[in-house]
């Protein structure tokens, strides 16, 4: 099978090349960022501007941040230059995160505002060969944005070196060049920029063709072609019989039930403040939703499912009523609204769901934490007939909650990124109090965006982070963590000024394996070069197995699906 044939697996076809090649021989002479000609000629018209370069040149992580041209990444062979691909590795990963979080000299208010930018990875093992692209997410704001370039830019050929006005509001980014008269009543805009969901094809649909859709907090999915990646539109989630419509934003967060394939997520709703929860069925279709209402507009950024129960973490950082006000008579945008409300008496709250009516049955306090992820939830009975419910969390120390947020408003200038401890928490039901709180693997490196076996049973053993060696300023490599004993892995980095984003798990496609039967995935920014590689390793041993390099570098991304062939 030849490289044609292997896209047909997935309905392409290869028209063109990226307009970028392969680094030359001479290039590795000298980092690649300390080398203007080299700059100038791989950057084009977007070349950082003299303050960014700066940055860079101080922390070369920070190269990793810059866009993406507005085309997006041509579709292009990923070359196998170390090892082998597994030869039952064969499917699709998409992965999603932001492709820029600047235009020109203009820097959108925070990571998280970043335009989306969906990769997609094509992978046969039998025949070694891998595909790559990666196109934006062209939601309205980013469509908007693009024509107000072409009139008001030659985007096509102009160096941007003045500042541009943004023509949609974020959650962190004003609207214009800020002016408060531009942002009277500017409701944030949806960036897609966190996951994405592959769903099953629509009934009726000859080629059999499977969804994609992009997702982020503040907004519906955005179903994108999941062969071209030509974005199709904004949808609702809804019932079958069409119906119903779920009355809240479609959190980037689902999770897929390991025994009956339901598909759990949550949602905000801003006015009244309210915590949605959906139950969709494995086709996608709403099945259920119930709303909690909440005192404030809160931050739930993540949830899981256990036997019974879906379960969200509500910490004390939210916008009160003064600052929703503010941010529609044009102050600050609404993200920079919330605050961290750490005084002493104020406690994280854990929320639990039934599965079955997706209303809230307990509200249980948890010492204050900070947190973007948890990893599982699993129930249990003891001795004395308890019902426990654990869950497992990647923690911040509380206190330095504002630095973070303060970091990922400007990560061009961010030092020193406040990372997670992995923490256990035991909570008995009948109670509605925690029973007991261990950190999970005292060892680990300091870490973010864990990924799991989603497939295997509630309580999981293994979890593999993102993490950061003492000598690096940003993540830089892997780790896997054994959370029944507690073991950590040997640390896996892939060599001088090279950063890992985070791993995808990648179960093998036989049935009944071990729960780390299956392999890793994940890009890495070379900043020497300017590129970006795939690593592929194995889960059990955590052994590097393949190495594929790109024809260009990708953002940082955030999280992903893969999907068997």
């Amino acid at each position: 099978m030849n490289f044609s044939e292997l896209l047909s697996l997935f309905g392409f076809v290869l028209t063109s090349t990226s307009s970028r090649t392969s680094v030359d021989r001479h290039e590795m002479s000298s980092p690649f960022w300390e080398d203007d000609e080299r700059v100038t000629d791989r950057c084009g018209f977007d070349q950082p501007p003299p303050e960014i370069l700066e940055q860079i040149r101080r922390q070369p992580w920070r190269g990793g941040l810059e866009p993406v041209p507005p085309e997006g990444i041509t579709l292009h062979e990923a070359k196998v230059v170390k090892g082998r691909i597994p030869r039952d590795l064969k499917g699709m990963l998409c992965r999603n995160g932001p492709g820029r979080i600047r235009i020109g000299p203009s820097q959108y208010g925070h990571w998280f505002d970043g335009d989306g930018l969906v990769q997609q990875l094509v992978i046969d093992g039998e025949n070694q060969i891998a595909t790559f692209q990666a196109k934006y997410v062209e939601t309205t704001r980013f469509k908007a944005q693009q024509e107000m370039m072409k009139r008001s830019l030659n985007w096509s050929g102009q160096k941007l070196n003045r500042k541009i006005p943004f023509c949609k509001p974020g959650a962190w980014t004003k609207r214009g060049m800020g002016k408060w008269i531009d942002n009277i009543f500017a409701i944030p805009t949806n960036p897609s920029n966190t996951n994405v969901l592959f769903l099953p094809p629509r009934d009726g649909d000859i080629r059999r063709k499977v969804r994609l859709y992009a997702l982020a907090e503040g907004g519906d999915p955005v179903e994108m072609d999941s062969e071209s990646l030509e974005t199709l539109g904004a949808i609702k989630i809804h019932s079958l019989d069409g119906k119903e419509q779920s009355v809240s934003f479609f959190s980037a967060h689902y999770t897929k039930d390991p025994i009956t394939e339901d598909i759990y997520n949550h949602g905000l709703s801003l006015f009244p403040p309210a915590l949605n929860v959906m139950k969709l069925d494995k086709n996608g279709w709403l099945v259920k939703q119930a709303l909690t209402r909440l005192s404030t507009i809160s931050f739930v950024h993540d949830s899981v499912v256990s036997e019974h129960f879906l379960l969200a973490l509500l910490p004390p950082y939210s916008v009160g009523a003064f600052g929703l006000i503010t941010s529609l008579i044009g102050g600050d945008p609404l993200g920079k609204q919330f605050k961290w409300n750490a005084q002493e008496e104020n406690e994280t709250r854990a929320l639990v769901f039934s599965k079955e009516t997706c209303q809230c049955v307990a509200e249980i306090p948890v010492p204050l934490l900070s947190s973007y992820h948890l990893v599982d939830a699993f129930e249990q009975q003891n001795d004395d007939n308890e019902s426990l419910l654990t869950f497992r969390v990647l923690e911040h120390e509380p206190s330095k909650r504002v630095e973070l947020e303060k970091s990922f408003a400007d990560l061009y200038r961010a030092e020193n990124i406040p990372l997670c401890t992995m923490v256990e928490y035991t909570m008995d039901l009948n109670e509605r109090k925690v029973k007991a709180r261990k950190v999970v693997a005292p060892d680990a490196l300091p870490c973010e965006l864990p990924d799991v076996n989603s497939s295997s049973e509630y309580r999981k053993r293994y979890c593999y982070t993102n993490c950061r060696q003492t000598h690096s300023s940003f993540s830089d490599s892997i780790q896997r963590i054994d959370m029944e004993t507690g073991e950590c892995s040997h640390v896996v980095s892939f060599g001088n000024g090279v950063y890992a984003s985070a791993p995808t798990f990648i179960p093998k496609a036989k049935a009944g394996l071990r729960e780390d039967d299956g392999y890793l995935i994940l890009n890495a920014y070379d900043s020497l070069q300017h590129l970006s590689k795939i690593y592929i390793l194995d889960a059990s041993t955590m052994k590097e197995l393949t190495e594929l390099q790109l024809n260009c570098h990708v953002p940082y991304q955030f999280h992903g699906a893969w999907l068997h062939s």
